[in-house]
């Protein structure tokens, strides 16, 4: 049911990139399409949404005419998905983002026959480069949950109506939850590619209770400050470092 959807975006995103004309095959080509979201941490549920990242590949023509190739595309029913030129896209791993590293472990994705990403994931490069920049891994999740600490009362256009039922946005809060139960997993010495996994956290039926609306904003803000202090306090145990990379000689 995921994949299926991620062709409609496909589709649906080649249309909307056409109507900015930037067109397939002219200005780019197709390298794949990934799920980004709950499905990859098994943290979804009936109705969540599907949101992906598209890669493309410029041509010659659109890189000489300086086309704006990268795009943040909304769909009709709500859903996002984020055009990413190849070499932005590949940029993306070693900021040490966790939402773009997903792409290279997620299940659900669409992609060319001899996709170099598809050479990424069957060598487990979301669970190599993770370690590589495991510094800055950590620096940014860490900061991630503090910028969901600071959104989770400010309602956006689709988030405003459970500000206003709950007095927060769970999704910040189960995001808080998440992210805290990655890291403590990534000190334990899980692959990133399991760690991602929340629903076998021992912290997921919090998830679940905020989403049924049974946790009030005094408590939800108190969970988040206990998850960020948390993460500061395993981050100063486990100390880590980017690993430095070894220049490339004739030998090697």
């Amino acid at each position: 049911k995921v994949v299926h959807r991620l062709g409609e975006q496909h589709n649906e995103a080649t249309e909307l990139l056409a109507s900015y004309g930037v067109h397939a095959g002219q200005h780019y080509h197709f390298e794949g399409i990934y799920l980004q979201g709950s499905q990859n941490y098994n943290t979804h549920h009936e109705g969540s949404d599907v949101d992906s990242k598209m890669v493309i590949v410029p041509t010659v023509e659109a890189m000489l005419r300086g086309m704006k190739l990268n795009h943040e595309l909304v769909l009709e029913n709500g859903e996002h998905v984020a055009v990413k030129t190849v070499s932005e896209f590949t940029d993306l791993f070693f900021k040490g983002n966790v939402n773009n590293l997903e792409l290279l472990t997620t299940k659900y994705y669409i992609e060319k026959k001899d996709s170099f990403f598809g050479w990424m994931r069957g060598n487990d490069a979301g669970d190599a480069i993770s370690e590589i920049v495991q510094g800055t891994l950590w620096d940014a999740t860490i900061g991630m949950m503090i910028q969901k600490q600071k959104s989770m009362f400010k309602g956006t256009v689709t988030t405003q109506p459970f500000v206003d039922k709950f007095g927060f946005d769970p999704k910040d809060v189960i995001h808080i939850a998440r992210l805290h139960s990655l890291l403590a997993e990534l000190k334990s010495e899980a692959y990133f590619s399991e760690a991602l996994d929340f629903s076998k956290s021992g912290d997921y039926p919090l998830v679940e209770a905020v989403r049924a609306g049974c946790i009030n904003a005094e408590a939800a803000t108190i969970m988040v400050e206990m998850y960020i202090d948390s993460a500061k306090r395993l981050k100063e145990e486990f100390k880590p470092v980017n690993c430095p990379l070894l220049p490339v000689t004739k030998e090697s």
